[in-house]
């Protein structure tokens, strides 16, 4: 399947402004210039990976006539109703079905927010808490944020960034995992990211960068490439330095692409080339069927490259209905030719509507400081939903960096500073913090 539709969730770039009294705004504007907000930051980030990354994709693998792209949303279609009440995925043993995982969904009021609690059979009858999912969207139906939290051990969050026209501009997905064997203590951290560059453009420009981090140290890289229209086609292209990579979407749009890749249930046929310099490969392909306008089957075929260069079943998933809603999905594998069915997914609806709050870890939060106004010191909070890189500078008016309050990798949970004014004169001042993917800018007073 596509890359892209890897993705459930994202967060929109957040508005950020000033508050300040109107005799004080025309000071201000020097230093709203000099110190990006979130919006701004994410422009820049995007315009220096256009100019990095861009101009070095060889045009010699690009054949295609390309339309002008548009300013048009992008929306997360789901496979399922948003109305699920619990997913139970079982195997077979035998001839018998046993329980292995169960999830059990909420939704808030206004359906922007879906809470999944995930379980994991003990085998005697009950369940065992393995961690919970959420998903925001935004009230355009967008999506905002995923999370999965597994308690101490694994969190990961992804996030989506649109542009105020309400394009996607780019998603970032953060993961940790920390574990301990044979009385060794493993910790792994990655940030992933894709950037795509639509702005001003005949076709969509794509960049994924990938940093992880252990006890060996640090390892990065990055690939780009291209969303091209061929004809009535979609392709995405990717390189790298020694072999090239696609993947066509056959009678689809821009905006129809953008508009479902997260549902693999409107793609009626998505493949995967490679090219090591030799010519296009077939690598993957899927492919649906449908009966009395249902999605009945999605199956999905490797290109056997060696012997008998023919499509090869590797896996297919089908689909029962009642009432017009997905009530069971078997999923069936292929081994030299011998087909096996060990995993099936049942579906039951009419979920949980709550007002529970539900206490999360993932936000970014920059508190403001306190005492405000304050002479002559004061303390700045933040949390951090994850270990991250931080940088906490502090400006004055004019843009001058004159504090460095911290500058290195923190773990997550709530920090506090404390900053110490006394060489400084009566005043405004803004304190900004930046992370591996945030930008924050708040505002504070000195009175002596």
């Amino acid at each position: 399947m596509n890359v892209l539709k890897k993705y459930i969730e994202g967060v929109m770039v957040k508005e950020k402004s000033i508050r300040a009294k109107w005799n004080q705004l025309s000071i201000l504007m020097p230093l709203l210039l000099l110190c990006p907000f979130e919006s701004e930051a994410q422009i820049q980030r995007l315009e220096k990976i256009r100019n990095a990354y861009m101009p070095e994709l060889r045009a010699d693998k690009i054949d295609y006539e390309v339309k002008k792209v548009s300013s048009y949303p992008s929306k997360s279609k789901s496979q399922f109703d948003n109305d699920i009440a619990e997913v139970n995925e079982q195997w077979k043993s035998g001839e018998s079905w046993y329980d292995q995982f169960r999830s059990v969904y909420r939704y808030s009021e206004n359906r922007e927010m879906i809470f999944v609690d995930y379980y994991l059979t003990d085998n005697m009858g009950g369940w065992n808490d393995q961690g919970l999912f959420t998903y925001k969207y935004n009230s355009e139906g967008r999506p905002v944020s995923y999370t999965s939290d597994y308690g101490p051990e694994i969190k990961s969050k992804m996030t989506f960034y649109y542009s105020p026209e309400g394009v996607l501009d780019s998603l970032i997905e953060n993961y940790e995992e920390h574990f301990s064997f044979e009385e060794e203590q493993y910790d792994y951290y990655s940030i992933y990211s894709v950037y795509f560059i639509h702005h001003n453009s005949d076709s969509i420009g794509l960049v994924e960068e990938f940093t992880t981090i252990d006890s060996e140290g640090e390892e990065s890289y990055s690939t780009n490439g291209y969303l091209v229209q061929k004809g009535e086609d979609m392709y995405v292209m990717y390189q790298s330095e020694n072999y090239f990579d696609r993947y066509i979407t056959y009678s689809t749009t821009f905006e129809e692409y953008f508009d479902h890749f997260f549902d693999p249930f409107f793609f009626r046929e998505d493949y995967n080339d490679e090219d090591y310099g030799e010519g296009w490969i077939p690598y993957s392909r899927s492919l649906l069927t449908e009966s009395d306008g249902k999605i009945v089957a999605l199956t999905y075929e490797l290109f056997d490259q060696d012997d008998t260069m023919e499509w090869n079943l590797d896996f297919k998933n089908t689909y029962q209905y009642e009432n017009d809603k997905i009530i069971r999905m078997d999923e069936f594998g292929y081994f030299d030719g011998e087909e096996y069915h060990d995993n099936r997914t049942l579906y039951s609806y009419g979920g949980i509507v709550s007002t529970e709050e539900v206490g999360l870890s993932y936000d970014f939060k920059l508190s403001q400081n306190y005492p405000n106004p304050f002479n002559p010191s004061t303390v700045i909070s933040y949390q951090l939903p994850w270990n991250s890189r931080v940088s906490l500078k502090v400006f004055d008016i004019l843009g001058r960096e004159v504090a460095t309050l911290v500058d290195g990798f923190e773990n997550e949970g709530v920090h506090q500073v404390r900053f110490d004014a006394n060489s400084l004169t009566n005043g405004i001042y803004f304190y900004r913090i930046e992370t591996d993917n945030v930008t924050k800018t708040k505002i504070m007073t000195l009175i002596k």
